[in-house]
């Protein structure tokens, strides 16, 4: 029996992305491995229903972070705390190792989702790309595998910050089991046709492309598009350019949708739109192609290693050509 360490703060914090990638992961090897011990640090240990696997006991070991300084404890504390435990591996599963882990003697491999900061820093803040920049130097140089999500943040790495090939490995995330089985019904008030968005809604995600392919489209072909996620002023902006194209009605805004009934969000839809402009890998891609559903994506970044031959693929500043796609 290995006992294996996680920073698992994604996993019981994150509802989406980097939280879902934490939990399918963790999830599939405690079902193929349960003789093995998964430590998961966290500072907290929330997430309700979709984390309670993870804190009812074995093969899972839930640690939680102190009452006061947890986020502290987490940076700074973790690799003490990980060689106490006596842990064999410790795997950073978003972008990061603990201060200090060079230190521990204990190999640490980590997992690089992106370098969309690094990359595209017009849509981030200085502090965010300042902080991004210095855990992901530490634990490039002290992490003795590099795990990337797609050859293309493989080929980022390389390209932009020099990581050698042969300190990495490129293993694409898990899609769940569920995603394969057959679905639930579609989420209670939704129409019988509808498109479907999933994901924040913000500038690199690019909603406004199916605004504008929406205008393109002939009005009898029009279908209701449902904007399955979050946004601040960019979400404003698309509601608003909707407003004055005249497709606002179309756009059926339910950003509180739960986790476990993506399944049938997935099947209910006509298909998935997802126009982002870069990707690590695009994981929602993928699901909705497991659900047996089609997907009209974008051919820039990960997306079509996402997608493969399964999905259509237009540029993300071609609304005609999404509108044809969609017709």
């Amino acid at each position: 029996m290995l006992r294996l360490g996680y920073d698992a703060k994604r996993l019981f914090q994150n509802p989406t992305g980097l939280g879902s990638y934490s939990r399918e992961l963790l999830a599939a090897l405690g079902e193929a491995y349960p003789a093995h011990r998964y430590r998961l640090y966290s500072p907290r240990l929330g997430g309700g229903m979709e984390t309670e696997v993870f804190r009812a006991g074995p093969p899972f070991e839930a640690v939680a972070g102190p009452r006061r300084g947890a986020g502290l404890w987490r940076r700074y504390g973790l690799a003490g705390q990980a060689r106490r435990d006596r842990v064999a591996l410790f795997h950073g599963l978003s972008h990061e190792l603990p201060a200090g882990w060079g230190r521990t003697g204990i190999p640490g491999i980590v997992t690089m989702h992106d370098l969309i900061d690094y990359l595209h820093p017009e849509w981030y803040p200085w502090l965010d790309r300042w902080t991004y920049a210095r855990k992901r130097r530490q634990a490039l140089r002290e992490a003795a595998m590099v795990l990337a999500v797609s050859a293309s943040t493989r080929d980022d790495l390389g390209n932009a910050l020099g990581v050698a090939p042969e300190r990495m490995r490129v293993i694409y995330p898990p899609v769940g089991r569920r995603f394969y089985e057959a679905p639930g019904p579609p989420p209670a008030g939704l129409p019988a046709t509808y498109w479907l968005y999933l994901g924040s809604v913000t500038p690199r995600k690019n909603l406004g492309l199916i605004v504008e392919a929406l205008r393109e489209q002939p009005v009898a072909e029009r279908l209701p598009l449902v904007v399955a996620g979050r946004g601040g002023g960019y979400a404003r902006e698309v509601a608003a350019r909707a407003q004055q194209l005249g497709v606002a009605e179309l756009l059926l805004w339910r950003p509180d949708l739960p986790n476990a009934q993506l399944p049938g969000l997935y099947a209910g839809a006509v298909g998935l739109i997802y126009p982002s402009r870069y990707e690590g890998f695009g994981l929602p891609v993928a699901e909705c192609l497991a659900c047996g559903r089609p997907v009209i994506t974008t051919d820039r970044a990960s997306l079509p290693e996402a997608g493969g031959a399964g999905a259509l693929y237009v540029s993300p500043d071609a609304p005609e050509a999404l509108a044809s796609a969609m017709a």
